[in-house]
């Protein structure tokens, strides 16, 4: 055998610690960081600090954007607080931007909510979604940043902690607007009223924050500008959204209609839940709903790439530990841990086989709508079957 049994147990011991699955995780954050960073490979990080620079220099990034780099897509509210990163030497502030998105992304995983999520279960999410969360990190991406952040907002309202809880929220919402969709989760908790006003005071302050530097008049045209500049981005069908699949599976005007899929979708996502309103007392309803829109942000975004699955993936992987599921579900998990986790990267797979089963086939469109589907159709589903059946 590889291992006596006292050295697996001693093994078995490192692993049951937090800190030691702390350590091994930020080690290995540090080390590839650093080696992009010598191989000046961090340009998405360049695009956070010019463009903050850029806000703090009276430049507006998103109208006069003069850096040979992507867009800055990011809010004025990201460009308030990124300094800490973007005012230190690039090649700094890059790894430490690494790091704290890491110990954030930690801290998310290992803060859900008990009895729910115990720590097996905890420690089950953390390794299921460290590869993918490496992946981002390793292109100094945000996006384990706002999945982090949908974890903790998550757990802040299950520990009925709102004011904190949606304090993050309009963050995460006016940073990148992923997180405005879990504005719709405070529904579920007692108090509607108190926590919906809180978070009309709280979204109102934080909009007024980049009055810092912006005159008060500007502030209007400010934020235009921004979501003018999400909307002019790319092509939805250069990117891993469900647009793409259906363009290949002979949807040809699917561009014309993004806007109607993305609101027809999103209206199907209210109705089953003010259809399941008698379950808003179960954490496992809750948690189903919070994977189901996580999954929504990602596949029907129109700039999804693949590290931008981190999100979806927690909100897979959160899903199924909500509660009991059938080994059909397991296998679908297993599936997307396979083809969207750990087939782009390098390291283990030739990028020939990521683009073949990805540009080729479509195949990770394919296994995650049906995935999404699936998601969708186990938590809704019951309900809508029991009113058909009365």
């Amino acid at each position: 055998m590889l291992f006596s049994d006292k050295t697996r147990k001693k093994i078995s011991q490192l692993f049951a610690s937090r800190r030691f699955i702390f350590f091994v995780g930020f080690v290995l954050v540090l080390l590839v960081s650093t080696v992009k960073v010598m191989d000046d490979r961090y340009k998405v990080f360049l695009v956070y600090k010019f463009g903050t620079l850029d806000f703090w220099n009276n430049i507006n990034p998103y109208a006069n954007w003069q850096h040979p780099l992507d867009r800055y897509l990011y809010g004025p509210v990201f460009s308030v607080f990124f300094p800490v990163f973007a005012f230190l030497p690039s090649c700094l502030g890059a790894v430490l931007w690494n790091a704290f998105n890491y110990t954030l992304f930690f801290l998310a995983v290992f803060a859900l909510p008990a009895p729910q999520f115990d720590f097996k279960k905890k420690r089950f999410v953390f390794w299921f979604l460290f590869p993918i969360a490496l992946t981002d990190l390793v292109y100094f991406q945000s996006n384990l940043l706002v999945a982090s952040l949908f974890m903790l907002v998550y757990s802040m309202l299950e520990r009925n902690q709102f004011m904190y809880g949606i304090l993050l929220l309009s963050f995460s919402a006016f940073s990148k607007i992923y997180g405005l969709i879990q504005l719709g989760t405070l529904l579920f908790y007692k108090r509607f009223t108190r926590n919906a006003v809180v978070a009309a005071l709280l979204f109102a302050g934080l909009f007024l924050v980049p009055l810092i530097k912006i005159p008060g008049p500007e502030l209007l045209s400010y934020y235009q500008s921004w979501f003018t500049a999400i909307g002019q981005r790319h092509n939805p069908l250069d990117f891993e959204v469900i647009y793409r699949l259906l363009y290949l599976l002979g949807y040809k005007s699917v561009v014309d209609h993004v806007v109607y899929i993305q609101g027809i979708s999103l209206l199907f996502i209210c109705a089953g839940t003010l259809l399941n309103y008698k379950r808003y007392h179960e954490a496992t309803f809750r948690t189903q709903v919070l994977g189901i829109l996580l999954g929504w942000v990602i596949l029907f975004s129109t700039t999804a790439e693949k590290h931008t699955y981190v999100i979806a993936m927690a909100g897979l992987v959160l899903w199924y530990l909500s509660g009991p599921k059938p080994a059909f579900d397991k296998i679908l998990l297993w599936l997307n841990f396979f083809l969207i986790i750990l087939v782009p990267i390098d390291a283990i797979f030739p990028k020939a086989l990521m683009r073949f089963l990805y540009d080729t086939l479509g195949l990770n469109l394919v296994l995650f709508s049906l995935t999404w589907i699936r998601m969708f159709s186990f938590t809704f589903g019951a309900r809508v079957f029991s009113l058909k059946s009365k």
